[in-house]
């Protein structure tokens, strides 16, 4: 089954910013969590960022939720994994 995935306005600025190797990667995951949101290096983020997943893709961290109704993903950003990451949300 594959998702529907829709991508945020800020997560298209993020993904701009990255090094092009790093887009490439990254839009690799993007079929790979279309296909399959669940499977991965993913993680369920808590605090303020409840509900949230994330999944690593090399140095960068792709946050997204699922909305089970209509089978959707929002891309919600697309950062570089550094230490203050989860706190530029």
């Amino acid at each position: 089954m594959s998702w529907d995935l829709r991508i945020t306005r800020r997560a298209i600025k993020d993904l701009r910013s990255l090094p092009i190797e790093d887009r490439r990667r990254v839009g690799e995951a993007f079929d790979q969590i279309r296909q399959s949101p669940y499977s991965g290096k993913h993680r369920w983020l808590r605090g303020t960022l409840e509900g949230t997943m994330r999944r690593r893709v090399g140095d960068c961290r792709v946050l997204f939720r699922l909305d089970l109704d209509p089978d959707t993903i929002f891309i919600l950003r697309v950062l570089r994994g550094t230490s203050t990451t989860y706190k530029k949300t």
